[in-house]
C-alpha cells in the first residue's frame, strides 16, 4: 500500500503546486520512473497502476479538466518534492537513481562478514525469516558494526530473477517493514550495508512466509453422471494458504492431461457442459499454495449421458443472495436421482476450507441464512448424495449484505464485507475519513466519492485504504492537502 501512496503523493505535487512546465515534467518523469521500479515489488503492476491512476482520472468528457490531487503517506515530508526525492533517491545534482533493471547482485565477501576482534566493519546479526499472517507486517532486521553505516534493502520475487532495490518503509534503515499480501508471500529480502569508506557487505537472505496449514486435499472430485445438455460440476476441497486451482482434463481414450478453460477452471469447482464429445473424459485439479507447493487430486470421470432415468444430477444451481443485516436469505438447489439427501456447506469470506452447515434447512434442498456481520461474503454450496452413495457438489453461491452509514457528512457503504467511503454530503472544507465504521475497517474509496466537492480543501485518509475507484477527487479544484493518518 505504501508504494502507491507515494506515487499518489508525487502526482499531487505535480497537479497542485504552481510550477513551471519544466518542473512539472521533471516530477512526472520521476514519478513514472519510481512507479516502474515498484510495480513488481507491489506484487501486481496492473493493480498498482489501476488503483493509483484511476483515483484521479476525470470522467470521459469533451472538456479538458485540471489535474487532480493525490495523497501523502503518513509521517512524510510536507514538501511533495522532498517526498519524490525520498522515494526515488535523488542525489545532490538532481539525478534520479533508478532501481537496477537486471537486479545486479552485490558480491558477498565471506571473509569480511566475519566480525573482527578490533571492532571493524562486520555483520553482527543476520536478518531472519519472518512468518506473518496475511494483512500483517513483517520486520526484517540487520545488526552491523562500523563507522558511518548506511543500509540498502533489496528484494527478490518468486521467480528468482535477480535482486532489486526496495522502497518499502525502512528501505534505508536497519529494519525493513513489509506488508504481507499474497503476492509477497515467498519473496526474499537482504540488506547491502556500507560503511564510511565505501566498503559493502551483503547479508544472508531472509524469506517472508505465511502462517498456514500444510497443503492437503481433504475432499476429492467425484464421478458425475449426466444427460446430454446437462451441466456437471466437479469439486475439490483443500487446506493451505493462498490456494490457487487449475483444473485439467484427459480425453476418454487417455493421452496427456491438458489445462481446462471451462467455467471455474481456476476455482475449486469446475462446471462442465455435458456433450457427446465429453462423455468419458476425466477431470482432475492441481492445487497450489502461496509457497509454490502443489498437489494433484484424483481423477473423476464424466459418465454417459445415457444413464438410467433418475441418475444423480444437479438441475438448478444455488445463486448469490443479497439482503440487509438481520434479514434472511434462502439458497435453493434442485437435483434428480433416487433417495437424495442434502448437506449444505459454508466457506467464510477469505477462507479456503468448507464446513458442514447446521442452519435451518442444512439437510434439505433449501438453506435459510440470517445475515450477520460475520456472514457477509460467506459462500454456500450443497453436497447431494443418492441411494447408491454417489454424490455431486453444487456450485458455490455468495451471501451479500448492504448497509449505509453517515459520519460527519461522509457516507460509508458496507457491501460484501467491504467498508468503503462512497460520498460526501457535508459543507466543511476539511474532512477525515474514518478508519473503522460499525466495527469494519474502511479499506476503499468508492468511485467518484468526492467528485466535484469544491468546498473541500483538506482531506485526511486512514492508512487502511487499499483500493480507490475512478474519479475519486475529480473536480475537487480547491483541494490543497490530502494527508494519510
Amino acid at each position: 500500500m505504501a508504494q502507491w501512496k507515494k506515487w499518489l503523493t508525487v502526482m499531487l505535487a505535480v497537479s497542485i503546486a504552481p510550477a513551471s512546465v519544466s518542473t512539472v515534467m521533471l516530477k512526472e518523469m520521476r514519478a513514472n520512473a519510481w512507479f516502474a521500479a515498484q510495480a513488481e515489488e507491489a506484487g501486481s503492476a496492473d493493480a498498482l497502476a489501476e488503483d493509483a491512476e484511476a483515483a484521479f482520472a476525470e470522467p470521459e468528457t469533451d472538456e479538458i479538466a485540471p489535474a487532480e490531487d493525490a495523497a501523502a503517506e503518513s509521517a512524510q515530508p510536507e514538501d511533495a518534492v522532498a517526498e519524490v526525492e525520498q522515494a526515488l533517491g535523488e542525489d545532490a545534482d538532481g539525478e534520479v537513481m533508478l532501481t537496477p533493471e537486471d537486479g545486479e547482485d552485490a558480491e558477498i565477501d565471506a571473509e569480511a562478514m566475519e566480525a573482527d576482534e578490533a571492532g571493524g566493519f562486520a555483520i553482527i546479526s543476520q536478518p531472519q525469516d519472518c512468518v506473518c499472517e496475511l494483512g500483517g507486517t513483517a520486520a526484517f532486521t540487520v545488526l552491523a558494526q562500523g563507522d558511518g553505516l548506511t543500509y540498502r534493502w533489496q528484494y527478490q520475487n518468486l521467480s528468482g530473477s535477480g535482486w532489486r532495490n526496495s522502497l518499502l518503509k525502512g528501505y534505508n534503515k536497519d529494519t525493513l517493514h513489509v506488508y504481507a499480501n499474497r503476492a509477497r508471500i515467498g519473496m526474499k529480502y537482504r540488506c547491502v550495508v556500507s560503511d564510511a569508506s565505501g566498503a559493502e557487505l551483503v547479508t544472508a537472505e531472509a524469506q517472508l512466509t505465511n502462517t498456514s496449514t500444510a497443503l492437503t486435499i481433504t475432499r476429492q472430485p467425484q464421478d458425475v453422471a449426466g444427460k446430454i445438455g446437462d451441466t456437471a460440476v466437479f469439486a475439490v476441497q483443500a487446506t493451505g494458504s493462498g490456494l490457487s486451482y487449475q483444473w485439467q482434463y484427459q480425453s476418454a481414450d487417455g493421452g496427456a492431461w491438458l489445462d481446462s478453460s471451462l467455467s471455474g477452471s481456476n476455482r475449486a469447482s469446475l462446471t462442465v457442459p455435458v456433450t457427446k464429445g465429453r462423455v468419458g473424459m476425466r477431470f482432475r485439479c492441481v492445487v497450489r499454495d502461496s509457497s509454490g507447493a502443489e498437489v494433484t487430486s484424483n481423477a473423476a470421470t464424466l459418465t454417459s449421458g445415457d444413464s438410467p432415468a433418475g441418475s444423480l444430477a444437479i438441475t438448478t444451481q444455488p445463486t448469490d443472495q443479497s439482503c440487509e443485516l438481520n434479514e434472511s436469505a434462502v439458497f435453493t438447489i434442485a437435483a434428480t436421482g433416487s433417495g437424495l439427501t442434502y448437506q449444505w456447506q459454508y466457506q467464510a469470506s477469505g477462507e479456503t476450507d468448507w464446513s458442514d452447515s447446521t442452519l435451518t434447512g442444512a439437510k434439505t434442498a433449501s438453506l435459510t441464512v440470517r445475515l450477520t456481520r460475520s456472514r457477509m461474503g460467506m459462500k454456500f454450496r450443497c453436497v447431494v448424495t443418492d441411494s447408491t452413495g454417489a454424490s455431486v457438489t453444487s456450485e458455490a453461491a455468495t451471501l451479500n449484505g448492504n448497509a449505509r452509514y453517515e459520519i460527519d457528512g461522509v457516507i460509508y457503504e458496507l457491501s460484501n464485507g467491504i467498508m468503503s467511503a462512497v460520498d460526501y454530503i457535508g459543507s466543511a472544507d476539511a474532512i477525515t475519513v474514518q478508519q473503522t465504521v460499525a466495527g469494519y475497517t474502511v479499506t476503499a474509496l468508492g468511485e467518484s466519492a468526492f467528485e466535484n466537492k469544491t468546498t473541500l480543501r483538506t482531506v485526511t485518509l486512514p492508512g487502511t485504504i487499499t483500493e480507490m475507484g475512478e474519479a475519486v477527487f475529480a473536480g475537487c479544484t480547491n483541494v490543497e492537502n490530502v494527508r494519510w493518518q
